[in-house]
């Protein structure tokens, strides 16, 4: 894999945007920013307080960019390059050569808030670094203690159930009138591919993945008790995405009642929805800990 070309002078500009944002974010709202990953948090914490309308305006959403990538830079690796319509990404990171669009980033979180939150798009990049062979690296990078006989990353069985989780999502809410049928599946299908732009990281790749083997995940939750499998899916977003797992699960709810909508109305629109979907719908909510018993 070749290695990209770093552009000194595209790297200075966007530098120097960073550290307008940082300077800015200090005068206005008293925000010591340090290019951490919890700075980014700090920074979705200041955009949800001050700029939640979703209106900003270009010089925000540049420097705003500039500090994210430089963000990853710093922390993960990789090249300011320029892709053929002159927006800036990050090519290069780690030892698989992944690359990111920190300019898309922000302007997702603005359009979509916490649904895209930075933090959390952060956390997924450095997982999917932690699963390849940048590991040592990373972790150095990071001060990350790795433990001699622990893996840092979801085993295979582990990502098949996120892979699965918008499905059993689907079946939980489709299924609790006692059947499911190939309308209802094909209207899940439209839900999946309607909240996809806006879903968190994770829940994206595992969408991505679900859809072109749909039959063979189907086939897979026949045989898996649903309560238990959601029940394994919170520990496992818990134990691995902790900075995503909240989002997750979030979208993950709201999928259920996008579910219950396209099938027939909820919440007073068109012809209710049964007791036992509301049901089915809720007790999602409550494994998933989004909701009190």
């Amino acid at each position: 894999m070749a290695t990209p070309q770093e552009n000194p002078a595209l790297t200075a500009e966007l530098q120097r945007l960073a550290q307008s944002h940082v300077d800015l974010a200090a005068t206005r709202f008293g925000l010591a920013l340090d290019y951490s990953e919890e700075s980014l948090s700090q920074t979705d914490a200041a955009i949800s307080q001050h700029l939640a309308d979703g209106n900003a305006l270009d010089d925000t959403l540049l420097t705003h960019g500039a500090y994210v990538g430089e963000t990853l830079r710093r922390r993960l690796g990789g090249v300011w390059v320029q892709d053929e319509r002159g927006v800036a990404l990050l090519e290069g990171i780690g030892a698989a050569g992944l690359s990111a669009s920190p300019f898309s980033w922000v302007q997702a979180r603005f359009a979509n808030g916490m649904a895209d939150a930075l933090a959390a798009r952060f956390g997924s990049l450095q997982q999917q670094l932690l699963q390849t062979g940048s590991k040592p690296a990373i972790a150095a990078r990071l001060n990350v203690a790795r433990p001699a006989t622990a893996t840092s990353g979801p085993t295979t069985a582990e990502l098949a159930t996120i892979t699965r989780a918008p499905l059993l999502v689907f079946l939980l809410v489709a299924a609790a009138d006692g059947k499911v049928d190939k309308k209802e599946l094909a209207g899940f299908q439209k839900v999946i591919v309607g909240v996809m732009t806006a879903a968190t990281p994770l829940l994206r790749d595992a969408m991505s993945r679900l859809l072109p083997q749909m039959d063979k995940f189907l086939d897979e939750l026949e045989h898996i008790n649903p309560v238990e499998e959601l029940q394994r899916l919170a520990g496992i977003l818990d134990t691995h995405y902790a900075q995503e797992a909240q989002v997750f699960k979030e979208q993950l709810l709201s999928i259920a009642v996008k579910i219950a909508e396209s099938s027939g109305g909820f919440l007073g629109f068109g012809s209710k929805v049964s007791d036992d979907e509301k049901a089915a719908i809720a007790g999602i909510g409550i494994t998933l800990g989004l909701i009190e018993e």
